[in-house]
């Protein structure tokens, strides 16, 4: 496969896995953790839970975007890790927060949808380790689909640092990847 294809799937990658400016996980949660925070907690005022998320999110898209993006299949197993740590050094952020109450469902559905898309991050980096570059395309477009839903829902939720769509720099270009596909 030629540097061509390659940097497609590396934008699958970028699109699907590190556009999560919401999956930050640890892969499966129970429903207490969907939830956000624990029962102990006090709901953030609006304002407070769009300013911690959108924080946090801030952090994690600098992450993404100081990666170098692999130029080679061999490569993109290592990026995938280095993109499924660091969403689920996010999500791990985000679920210890409160939402207010009219926020709850659709942050439960965002926290929901985190977790798909790291499970899918995991397939996807095992995919690449074992070179399935077609298992590799196929599970970064449904990755890119859950991150399109992540990122309608951090929109609705007002947290415009969540719905950011980033990329890491391209070897030997020194442009930045940002992603223009529907990612989380």
């Amino acid at each position: 496969m030629g540097v061509l294809a390659v940097r497609r799937h590396v934008h699958i990658v970028v699109a699907g896995v590190a556009a999560v400016g919401l999956a930050a996980g640890c892969g499966s949660s129970s429903s207490k953790s969907l939830q956000g925070g624990t029962s102990s907690n006090a709901a953030l005022s609006e304002t407070e839970f769009v300013s911690r998320a959108s924080a946090a999110c801030s952090t994690a898209n600098g992450q993404v975007s100081g990666l170098t993006q692999p130029t080679e299949n061999s490569a993109i197993a290592s990026y995938a890790g280095r993109v499924l740590s660091i969403e689920q050094g996010l999500r791990a952020n985000l679920v210890s927060l409160v939402p207010p109450a009219s926020k709850q469902a659709a942050y439960t559905k965002y926290l929901g949808l985190a977790d798909e898309q790291i499970a899918k991050t995991t397939e996807f980096q095992r995919a690449a380790q074992a070179n399935e570059i077609q298992r590799v395309e196929s599970i970064g477009k449904e990755v890119q689909s859950l991150g399109g839903q992540a990122h309608a829902l951090a929109s609705e939720l007002g947290l415009a640092e969540c719905a950011k769509r980033v990329g890491g720099t391209q070897t030997g270009t020194g442009e930045t990847g940002t992603s223009t596909g529907e990612t989380p």
